[in-house]
């Protein structure tokens, strides 16, 4: 899912419900999580272990389960509980369905939630700190996307059915986060985001490597004061949308220089001969200015069919760009599978890593100038045309990206300006986690683009940024 680097965090962790960067990099920042006593932390990791090696649970039926370890690990996590507490459907005919549980912060909690059981289900359910869903032992192993609109389905289950129909419709949630286990990965889901967006343990890796450190992440995130009014959980939220938030706009800076350096990359291998410019031909905008101007030939000197051809490079340019967007985006939320993004793509981004600053690989770098990536690429482009048919990845209408073959060196800057930025902590590059970024981002990155256009130096000269006009740099 996440293609970050193999650090002792992503070996038990996974998540596009909140920053992978803020829980790498900022999650011991917080008071709260500096708070959690050792001592206490050690004793109830030692009583978890004792409940996993005490049975094999892979072969335990899912009641099994949760009267074995399930249970057990609530109570060391602080959570009071009632179990199989019925949700009465308001909005579809379901009938009644039962949540496995319900937990609360204090026994007092617990009996308001008694008191109101004839309430609809936003009232009745006010007085809990979180539900859970619970399954049997690795149901959830690989199961990222629901499959079916149905209580069958596990993640439509917690997130739909439950969390969406407990929650007061257009006013404050009561209950934002629900849990969703299988003894072996602990996942949490939000009210607010989308339905294939959670956060995930694995508990069991956790056991295994007998990592008290490790152990402190699981109880910050699942234990009882994780869901206790403002809690651990909203305080992470907050800090990785406000991360999120940053990233996004370091991406609307550097966009313009990737754009940049893609379009450049596509004049060079025209003006070198090493293509055609009859290529352009195919576009509608260079056969009016043709039939206009009564011109059979292509001549980029001329001046009127300079500016015709800047604007198809500029355009498809912005395409290219949203097609790294897309592949990234897409991937991140395990939309698209293929080898090559994997042998390709995420190698030339481990390739880019070893540079100490963005959008400065040097001309000749050993690791990068005799590979030829974007090239490779092609074919994933192809697939993606051939899956999704949106006209994004479409060969026939964006016919100059067809057997797209640039500078290798132009191209790697172009991807690091578009995949890391500048870490407010460290001040060291860092990788962006696309899978925190929203469609809207993408949007308003797209949105300020649209107003330049590219004009050819003939010469050297020195420009300010785009994105900060006190800086300057040479063409």
């Amino acid at each position: 899912m996440l293609k970050l680097k193999d650090t002792s965090i992503t070996r038990f962790l996974r998540s596009n419900l909140f920053s992978m960067d803020f829980l790498e990099n900022h999650l011991e920042d917080l008071q709260d999580y500096k708070n959690i006593d050792k001592g206490i932390l050690n004793e109830k990791f030692q009583e978890i272990c004792k409940y996993y090696y005490k049975e094999n649970l892979k072969d335990l039926s899912e009641a099994q389960l949760e009267e074995n370890f399930l249970r057990p690990v609530f109570k060391e996590l602080g959570h009071i509980y009632e179990v199989q507490t019925s949700k009465k459907s308001e909005d579809v005919e379901e009938g009644t369905k039962l949540i496995d549980y319900a937990f609360f912060y204090t026994e007092e909690d617990k009996g308001i939630f008694h008191k109101n059981k004839n309430e609809k289900n936003a009232i009745r359910y006010s007085s809990c700190s979180t539900i859970c869903e619970a399954k049997a032992w690795g149901k959830l192993e690989g199961y990222y996307n629901v499959i079916k609109n149905d209580n069958s389905d596990p993640i439509w289950q917690i997130k739909k059915s439950y969390l969406d129909n407990i929650n007061p419709k257009e006013q404050k949630a009561k209950v934002p986060f629900g849990i969703l286990t299988d003894g072996k990965y602990w996942r949490i889901y939000s009210y607010r985001s989308e339905i294939d967006k959670f956060f995930e343990i694995n508990l069991e890796e956790i056991i295994k490597s007998k990592d008290l450190d490790q152990f402190k992440t699981f109880w910050f995130f699942f234990s009882k004061e994780a869901f206790k009014g403002k809690s651990y959980l909203t305080s992470v939220e907050s800090g990785s949308k406000k991360l999120q938030s940053e990233v996004s706009d370091d991406l609307r800076k550097q966009v313009y220089l990737s754009l940049e350096l893609i379009a450049t990359g596509l004049f060079r291998i025209y003006n070198s001969g090493k293509r055609e410019w009859d290529e352009f031909k195919k576009y509608s905008e260079m056969q009016g200015h043709l039939e206009e101007n009564s011109i059979i030939e292509i001549d980029i000197n001329h001046p009127g069919t300079e500016k015709v051809i800047l604007d198809i490079i500029y355009t498809e340019s912005l395409v290219y760009l949203f097609r790294i967007l897309f592949l990234l985006y897409a991937d991140h939320r395990n939309l698209f599978k293929h080898r090559k993004v994997d042998t390709v793509f995420y190698q030339l981004l481990d390739k880019i890593d070893s540079y100490n600053q963005i959008g400065n690989i040097p001309e000749g770098a050993d690791n990068i100038s005799d590979k030829n990536d974007d090239y490779d690429i092609n074919g994933v482009f192809e697939e993606i045309d051939r899956e999704f048919n949106g006209g994004l990845f479409s060969t026939v209408k964006h016919t100059i990206l067809n057997r797209f073959d640039i500078d290798n060196i132009l191209y790697a800057n172009a991807i690091d300006y578009l995949t890391r930025t500048i870490d407010k902590k460290t001040q060291k590059p860092l990788r962006v986690d696309f899978s925190v970024l929203e469609v809207r981002h993408l949007g308003t990155i797209y949105e300020g683009l649209l107003e330049y256009k590219l004009a050819k130096a003939n010469e050297d000269i020195t420009i300010s940024l785009l994105s900060d006009k006190k800086k300057i740099r040479n063409l």
